[in-house]
């Protein structure tokens, strides 16, 4: 049966097919006409230049993404190298920071020692100045001033100087 409700057997209709695609009896188009060799010309250079198109979009699209991924891949290297660098610097000034303590550290013991040995020298100076002093108090009595010991013992007797001293408002203080 063909498109247009006519039925023909199966050889009739292919050899009729042959010489002509219209059908026999009503010469509708059954099959559309094969192209000739200038549209099929004409096609394979549609389909050249459509692929090409299409090729040369999808070819820029895929530079342009191969371009990004390499920048992100680079950026990513730069960011490490100065990411080590910064660990690195920190390190160093870790470092130098605590070599500069420790040398710090070991200058105020080693001053804190001087300043011992002077204490220590000092307090054996004044232990022999205290046993000296206190040798001498007991070997010879203090000799005191006759005059001394009346004015220290009386406190209504004072020198003049002290007397027109608190005539002009100083306190005497015994």
């Amino acid at each position: 049966m063909t498109e247009c409700g006519h039925i023909f057997c199966l050889t009739c209709i292919l050899r009729a097919s042959q010489e002509n695609t219209a059908c026999p009896l009503c010469r509708n188009v059954l099959v559309p006409p094969k192209n000739t060799a200038e549209e099929t010309e004409q096609a394979v250079a549609n389909a050249y230049e459509n692929g090409r198109s299409n090729g040369y979009g999808e070819g820029q699209i895929d530079l342009e993404e191969a371009h990004a991924e390499e920048l992100s891949i680079r950026r990513q290297q730069v960011f490490e190298r100065g990411f080590i660098s910064g660990r690195r610097s920190a390190s160093e000034e870790t470092l130098a920071a605590a070599v500069a303590r420790a040398v710090e550290i070991d200058t105020l013991r080693r001053e804190i020692s001087r300043l011992e040995g002077l204490l220590s020298f000092e307090r054996i100076k004044t232990e022999a100045s205290a046993a000296a002093l206190a040798a001498l108090e007991q070997s010879a009595p203090a000799q005191t001033n006759p005059r001394a010991e009346a004015l220290r013992a009386s406190p209504n007797v004072r020198p003049t100087w002290i007397q027109s001293h608190v005539a002009h408002g100083a306190p005497w203080q015994s």
